[in-house]
């Protein structure tokens, strides 16, 4: 499972914060290099666009590592814990993992309508989504079959009414009176 989230989540790291780079650089750098970058023509008829978003594309770059790069890196730190076992990171992981596959799937299906409307296949973007796509959902198996394999760690949290009262008997045929709680119960409920 911590295999899978490292190489999900620095396939992740390293495909947002290009996309990231991209976008501050399209705000920062001045138009006309821009233009001459564009050797091919192919943003011709987009220029007037560019040049009215320009202003917002380092605040745009900003938000968008908000929510890739920083959960990428989150994510990848996340992987040593779940090879340690440890069961919050793992639900963490698989959290963010889920979250990521609904994005990239969007992302996905985003690039599919683009390419059906526009008649052009684009099969480097529909590569790379679809692959990164794989990835999420082999991170999230094996993050829950990581979490299915380690069981909850202490006892089995059972409510009031099913603990030994003083009368019955423990699971070892010895008396109650000795028995003591779990410190996994819940204060609340044994307080009441």
């Amino acid at each position: 499972a911590a295999i899978a989230v490292w190489v999900t989540s620095g396939l992740f790291f390293l495909l947002s914060t290009c996309c990231v780079f991209g976008i501050v650089m399209l705000g920062v750098l001045p138009l006309d290099r821009l233009q001459q970058a564009d050797e091919t023509g192919q943003l011709a008829d987009m220029w007037d666009e560019i040049s009215q978003v320009r202003p917002y594309m380092p605040v745009v770059g900003a938000v968008l590592a908000l929510f890739t790069v920083l959960p990428a890196a989150v994510m990848f730190v996340l992987g040593f814990w779940v090879k340690g076992g440890s069961r919050g990171a793992t639900i963490t992981a698989l959290i963010i993992s889920i979250i990521g596959l609904v994005a990239v799937g969007l992302m996905l299906l985003l690039t599919v309508v683009g390419m059906v409307s526009s008649g052009q296949i684009d099969l480097c973007s529909f590569t790379l989504f679809l692959g990164l796509a794989g990835c999420f959902v082999w991170c999230v198996l094996s993050l829950k079959q990581a979490l299915s394999q380690t069981a909850p760690r202490g006892d089995v949290f059972q409510p009031m009414h099913q603990h030994p009262g003083p009368g019955s008997q423990t699971p070892g045929g010895q008396s109650a009176s000795g028995y003591r709680r779990s410190p996994d119960d819940d204060p609340w409920e044994n307080s009441l």
